[in-house]
């Protein structure tokens, strides 16, 4: 049971009520729910500088979501000023700084603050965490870091030894101009069908490894702008501060179309 005076008072320190784990999608949803019932008592980790989670950490050539974008969005953040149907990565990326501020989220996170390990005390009745910052204790503790937060380089056989330039695409290297050098790209996942289309006029040459085939369909609307009409209204794009019900009509008329036209999956051969 919240106590009145747990739902009401500020965070407390480094012995907050409750405690989220990363502020992406997920951890700011739960944060700003969390103001909405009133309670205030909370921390949010956040072991990089800012929020956004893997909108902040994937800047790749050609980053974008593969979801449309009204329907990749807060339900009470709809935003009618989506540039895209299938928005890229700045864009969602200011969209999450923008919710963080707009619901006075910010206050309650500690950046550059890793959560290193995390030990629920029976006694106490209170998980005990170890963070970059010092020691925290807490009632409630809310992991929302992400599945796939970590990338995982490939394990190849004396890939040690590679003297080339080598990195994942969840930390591209910007640095790295790679005009006319000879690439090779392991991966045919949703990052790679955005990536590989960027870089291949520009490399030399271009080799792509692939586990099984996969099925991409071109007209899944990324070139294109958002819906335009009565789903969009002009101005303040990426804000999330639609113009009344119209968020909503956008994403209700495409999961309405989704529901009824379902992707088919290419079959293997």
């Amino acid at each position: 049971m919240i106590s009145q005076e747990q739902t009401h008072r500020p965070p407390q320190g480094n012995l907050p009520y409750i405690v989220i784990v990363g502020s992406g999608f997920a951890g700011l949803g739960m944060a700003i729910r969390l103001k909405q019932a009133g309670i205030d008592d909370f921390l949010i980790l956040e072991r990089a500088g800012d929020v956004g989670g893997t909108w902040r950490d994937n800047t790749y050539p050609g980053a974008a979501c593969d979801v449309p974008s009204h329907l990749y969005s807060f339900s009470f953040a709809p935003n009618s000023g989506w540039s895209h149907s299938f928005s890229r990565q700045p864009e969602i990326q200011s969209y999450l700084q923008q919710c963080a501020e707009r619901y006075g989220v910010r206050e309650h996170i500690r950046f550059d603050c890793p959560l290193l390990s995390a030990a629920w005390d029976d006694d106490a009745k209170r998980w005990q965490l170890h963070t970059g910052q010092g020691e925290i204790s807490t009632e409630i503790l809310i992991s929302a870091s992400g599945a796939l937060s970590d990338p995982a380089m490939p394990k190849l056989p004396g890939i040690e030894n590679f003297t080339g330039t080598l990195f994942h695409s969840a930390r591209w290297d910007h640095d790295h101009e790679l005009s006319g050098e000879r690439v090779a790209v392991v991966g045919t996942g949703a990052s790679a069908i955005q990536f590989v289309p960027q870089i291949q006029p520009k490399v030399e040459k271009l080799v792509l490894f692939q586990q099984g085939s996969q099925g991409h369909d071109p007209g899944a609307g990324l070139p294109d702008p958002a819906p335009p009409g009565d789903l969009l209204r002009a101005g303040d794009r990426g804000q999330p501060r639609p113009a009344p019900g119209r968020g909503h009509d956008a994403a209700g008329r495409l999961a309405w179309r989704n529901d009824r036209e379902p992707v088919q999956s290419p079959r293997r051969r």
